[in-house]
């Protein structure tokens, strides 16, 4: 995943491999919480496509990942925090760090066709 910034503080998230943007599915609402967030063609006038970072408090490692369209944060259904986790990602109510670890994101760079 590669993060484009785009306007506001916002970002798209583009997956390297397809090139396609993570998006909170418009099927059948974008506003409700546990909505699926999916791969899309990407159109940064989409505000099911922008992701805001906004880093955890100090001394706790990691972000949330808001979105622009319904001001939900990515998160791993249930509370999944181990693998194998075969669920799909979801937008859900924004709990802050350290509440809800299934929002909190290590964001860390690494170069194409490399794993961390």
């Amino acid at each position: 995943w590669m993060l484009t910034p785009v306007a506001n503080g916002y970002d798209t998230i583009v997956n390297a491999n397809s090139k396609l943007c993570m998006a909170v599915s418009a099927v059948p609402n974008d506003q409700g919480p546990g909505e699926a967030v999916i791969q899309a063609t990407c159109n940064s006038a989409n505000p099911d496509m922008l992701w805001k970072l906004v880093q955890a408090p100090e001394g706790v490692t990691g972000w949330n990942l808001m979105n622009q369209a319904s001001g939900q944060c990515l998160d791993d259904p249930y509370g999944g925090t181990e693998l194998p986790n075969t669920l799909p990602l979801q937008q859900y109510t924004c709990n802050p760090f350290p509440v809800d670890p299934a929002q909190g994101w290590i964001i860390q760079p690494v170069q194409l066709g490399n794993t961390p």
